[in-house]
């Protein structure tokens, strides 16, 4: 409880039920189960390319920790703004470790890494990460283009293989015919 009248705040953190409070007092309220974050971050590969990922976490403050982060935070509100900053960076350090093409062929890896950038970096806050999904990977258009034109141009180079291939069976059989 937090007295209003004096600026004191008690480290007796109280669970559901009823209890009194201090007049002119108030509860500093604090989430006891896991709370989720989803973010849009843009961030850029090994290789320099910029990508825009979403990723989703959940997360819980350690509840032996309330009363230390609410002298550090003031409330839950403090708390989420200096967490959403740090995530956002844990999550752009973990995309740097991997280079465009890796997102989709490596997608579990990329997932693993920014679960444990988002550990470590909240660990600091005194908190725990429940789980992390990596729920989209949005590469910029000029790169999707370069991937379909390199998709093609192999295409075409196997496709041509094959065509010499018959019409050289097929030379072959009008030659022994």
């Amino acid at each position: 409880p937090y007295s209003n009248l004096t600026g004191h705040i008690r480290d007796d953190i109280k669970s559901e039920g009823l209890h009194s409070k201090p007049v002119y007092g108030s509860f500093i309220l604090w989430p006891k189960t896991y709370e989720t974050v989803d973010q849009d971050v843009e961030c850029n590969s090994k290789d320099g390319v910029r990508v825009i990922v979403t990723v989703e976490f959940q997360y819980v403050p350690r509840e032996k920790s309330i009363y230390s982060l609410t002298k550090l935070y003031e409330d839950e509100d403090g708390y989420k703004e200096v967490l959403i900053a740090h995530s956002r960076s844990a999550i752009r350090n973990g995309c740097a470790e991997f280079e465009t093409l890796e997102f989709q062929t490596k997608r579990a890896q990329v997932q693993q890494a920014i679960y444990d950038r988002l550990t470590g970096r909240l660990e600091v806050m005194l908190t725990d990460v429940i789980d992390v999904q990596l729920k989209n990977i949005d590469r910029p258009d000029e790169y999707e283009d370069e991937v379909f034109e390199k998709e093609r141009a192999r295409n075409d180079i196997d496709q041509a293989e094959n065509e010499r291939d018959q019409a050289l069976t097929r030379a072959q059989t009008d030659l022994l015919t």
